[in-house]
């Protein structure tokens, strides 16, 4: 600065030394060439200042490895200037280094997403950010560490899951593979399932509702007594005797052995004027009703009816022999001995069911006229 300083104090003392009086004319004498000759001391005091501030600037240079000012020459003045030289430093000082940033408290952990049913932890590595200076380049990719192991994907339009192996390794798996199959429901569960909606709907008085259900029990399991037993009440009730006798007959072909469902289509079948279809299907699983003295007395009754009173009066026997008589078998017996001109045995008979006093008053007037203790009329 002091340069500076010795430079403007040079003008001024020249400036001070001039004559008052010519300054106006030397002025308007010299014209252009005046012009000329300041504007190159004007150039002359920059080139000053900027050497100046090159001696400033040169330790700072050094300090950082530059290289060293050199003098450049200057395209020469007009003839009347003489050249100047000026010194410049060739390269500018490097901007001092930015202070590292703090290392911030902040930490953001890549945590991998879990996966199930698999229970395996992965721990991930902490990773610190910190602010780049511009300029700086960083690969923000995180480390390996922090990553998850690759879990191998089944290559598979299917569903699939995740599924640790025997081995303890996670693996995707279709989902069908693991998923619990549901069983399907069993007929006898079905047809129960049925069977009790249908009595529910009869206790509702929704005959129409309970028929459907218990239809649909039988049709599931054909052998299900009592679902059949409920359905014959309904068509019972109803006065629908044809599709109860289809009702017992279908009943027979699911369960042979089953005596009831054969009694009581014989009996509808016998109610309807056809007692040869009922004695065949009494006599289909006479084997099974061999034990059973109403089915017995039953099968006599209607030998009785189509004449064979031989056979009948042998099967009211047969009825009355295994035990709790009824005084009506006896009253059936007696009618058959005295169609086959056992007279004596037939009023025996007869007697035997008044001394059981189990009779209607009409059949208790019938018994007592075949036995002569009454008088026909």
């Amino acid at each position: 600065m002091s340069v500076i300083n010795q430079a403007l104090r040079e003008l001024e003392r020249r400036a001070a030394t001039e004559p008052s009086g010519t300054l106006p004319g030397r002025i308007r004498a010299v014209g252009a060439r005046s012009m000329r000759g300041l504007r190159w001391t004007g150039i002359a005091a920059a080139v000053v200042v900027a050497a100046a501030a090159g001696r400033m600037f040169a330790p700072a240079a050094a300090d950082h490895g530059e290289l060293p000012a050199r003098s450049v020459p200057v395209r020469s003045a007009p003839p009347e200037d003489p050249p100047v030289e000026v010194a410049r430093a060739s390269t500018l000082p490097p901007l001092p280094p930015l202070p590292s940033a703090a290392p911030t408290s902040a930490k953001i952990a890549a945590v991998p997403i879990s996966t199930k049913p698999s229970s395996r932890k992965i721990r991930a590595t902490p990773v610190a950010f910190r602010p780049v200076p511009a300029g700086e380049t960083h690969d923000w990719t995180l480390p390996d560490a922090a990553l998850p192991e690759p879990v191998p994907i089944v290559a598979a339009t299917r569903p699939v899951t995740m599924a640790r192996t025997k081995s303890g390794d996670v693996q995707a798996v279709p989902v069908e593979s693991i998923a619990r199959q549901d069983r399907p429901m069993a007929a006898s569960d079905r047809a129960q399932n049925d069977f009790l909606a249908g009595m529910t709907a009869l206790r509702h008085g929704h005959g129409q509702e309970a028929e459907t259900r218990l239809r649909a029990a039988l049709e599931a399991q054909p052998g299900h007594l009592e679902a059949r037993r409920a359905l014959l009440g309904v068509l019972i009730e109803a006065q629908r005797l044809g599709d109860a006798e289809a009702l017992m007959l279908a009943g027979l072909r699911a369960v042979p052995t089953q005596v009831s469902f054969a009694m009581v289509a014989a009996r509808l079948q016998a109610q309807r004027g056809d007692a040869i279809a009922a004695i065949v299907t009494l006599e289909g699983v006479s084997h099974a009703g061999r034990d059973h003295p109403d089915f017995i007395g039953l099968h006599a009754g209607l030998l009785q009816r189509v004449g064979k009173h031989d056979l009948a009066a042998e099967r009211y026997a047969a009825a009355i022999a295994l035990g709790g008589p009824q005084a009506v078998w006896h009253i059936g017996r007696g009618v058959s001995l005295r169609e086959l001109g056992r007279t004596e045995e037939a009023r025996a008979s007869f007697q035997r069911a008044l001394d059981l006093g189990v009779l209607t008053p009409e059949l208790r007037a019938y018994a007592e006229r075949q036995v002569g203790t009454r008088r026909a009329g």
